[in-house]
């Protein structure tokens, strides 16, 4: 029996995909829910040649072509502003799976708004490396609870939908800025036939890191504020010292070695203040600059026809499936 809900399937293609794969997608959602849609993100253009064969065999597609290659999470952020289901799946070649999609959504009515997709992930030394220290250290700060074996893939209720699209910013921090909402959120564990591969480099992953606390907290902002004012403090006792030796001692010539630790130290504080200033002033220049995070130069359909018999009436005013996250009959 199909579960009464809407499902949109919002798919950022990563590779060449044929029909036939788009036509099993379409046949898996139509089988086991009683309304669905697959919308197509392909920010990379590698489905603008054969879309138009895909779009006049499978039913339910919506293909939207962006006009500039973009970030992952702003793709699918992108997609998933203009899906209409009661639950969004974001998802790509790399991390869908049926049994994922299934269970996702099963746990998802069940109470938890937010569900987050675990598999095998191969992360190299650099990534593991920095996903500890950042995690150690600035997880507390910024709240950061996504796990550690996350493949992105997300099952979304709609009020999770429309409460995390009221932030400006989500299209660039879109997994975390899910976490934040405040609804509850679960995670789904299932198995890929190959393990996703995470090569980040140390500079990315200094960009990442860097965009989620800059985006997400100002706590290390009052942490540079407090450095700043003990570093100060510091130099203050350094200057009532040097006016009391010079009172109280006829030998001021030594100390170099004093000296230059302590323009050492106040250098090195000096330029952490000035780089962590520089992060918000570009922040703040990006948030204010007023530019779309995206632009979609074309927007199509399935020219399939569907089911004609399928009516948009209701006898009852609630659905007879149990959907504990559903935003609109039941309320």
């Amino acid at each position: 029996m199909k579960k009464d809900i809407f499902i949109s399937l919002v798919f950022n293609v990563t590779r060449p995909m044929q029909t036939e794969e788009f036509l099993l997608l379409s046949d898996f959602l139509n089988a086991r829910y009683t309304n669905s849609e697959i919308v197509i993100c392909d920010p990379r253009r590698l489905l603008s040649r054969s879309i138009s064969e895909t779009l006049s065999t499978v039913p339910r597609l919506r293909y939207l072509l962006f006009s500039h290659h973009l970030a992952d999470d702003i793709s699918l952020a992108a997609g998933m502003e203009n899906a209409i289901g009661d639950i969004v799946i974001l998802a790509d070649n790399e991390n869908f799976s049926t049994d994922a999609l299934e269970r996702g959504v099963d746990i998802c009515c069940q109470g938890s708004d937010i569900v987050c997709g675990c598999a095998d992930v191969r992360k190299n030394t650099c990534y593991r490396i920095g996903s500890f220290i950042f995690r150690k250290i600035f997880g507390h700060i910024v709240k950061y609870e996504i796990p550690p074996n996350d493949t992105g893939f997300r099952v979304i209720s709609r009020r999770a939908v429309n409460a995390v699209m009221e932030a400006f910013y989500f299209h660039h921090m879109l997994s975390y800025c899910l976490f934040r909402t405040g609804y509850p959120t679960n995670i789904v564990e299932y198995t890929l036939p190959a393990a996703i591969s995470r090569q980040e480099g140390i500079i990315d992953g200094y960009m990442k890191g860097m965009n989620i606390i800059i985006y997400n907290s100002t706590r290390l902002l009052r942490a540079v504020n407090i450095l700043a004012l003990f570093t100060s403090f510091i130099a203050f006792l350094v200057a009532v010292y040097s006016i009391a030796i010079r009172f109280f001692s006829d030998h001021v010539v030594e100390g170099w070695t004093t000296l230059m630790l302590t323009l050492s130290i106040f250098f090195i504080s000096l330029f952490l203040i000035l780089t962590i200033l520089g992060e918000y002033i570009l922040r703040l220049v990006i948030l204010n600059a007023n530019a779309a995070a995206y632009h979609i130069v074309q927007e199509r359909h399935s020219s399939v026809m569907l089911d004609m018999q399928a009516l948009n009436v209701r006898e009852e005013s609630q659905g007879s499936h149990n959907n504990k996250v559903q935003t609109g009959r039941d309320r």
